[in-house]
């Protein structure tokens, strides 16, 4: 988390693996519950759980190389695809990307509006930056005061 922090870059350059264990952390840290990482080859578009009620958000974690890239509406249909045989009204995309297409967010936008899915997030590269930064300042003061005063051992 701290290296994110320090160097944002790396996220393009991580491993597909390893990135989405960085997420299944920031969602746990951001949401205040469990999450299970269960992205795998074959994972039938699901990579990580939050559990954070009895109806569980699904996750699709991509890494993009490319700072530029856009993300395209065929993958967010195909997450939705995921989302519908799981039999699950919740989903979270998260990706390294730059920012999502128009037809990406028409698409969410239709799904929430219409209904069809209780809750649904697009999380591009400085959103999931942004998640990173809100989780250490939650964090950090309270850490630091116990310092201060001796709560904490170093």
């Amino acid at each position: 988390m701290n290296e994110v922090k320090r160097k944002k870059e790396i996220l393009y350059d991580i491993n597909p693996y390893k990135l989405e264990e960085f997420i299944k952390s920031v969602l746990s840290d951001f949401f205040s519950c469990e999450v299970k990482h269960v992205g795998q080859t074959g994972d039938g578009g699901i990579d990580l759980i939050v559990i954070n009620s009895d109806e569980p958000i699904m996750v699709q974690v991509k890494r993009r190389e490319n700072p530029n890239h856009i993300e395209l509406v065929n993958y967010i249909r195909e997450f939705v695809g995921a989302l519908y045989i799981k039999d699950s009204k919740k989903g979270i995309y998260v990706t390294t990307a730059k920012e999502f297409s128009k037809a990406s967010k028409n698409v969410s936008n239709i799904l929430l509006n219409s209904r069809k899915l209780d809750y649904f997030e697009l999380v591009n590269f400085d959103k999931l930056i942004s998640m990173v930064n809100i989780n250490n300042m939650v964090t950090k003061p309270w850490v630091e005061f116990t310092k201060k005063y001796k709560f904490i051992r170093n």
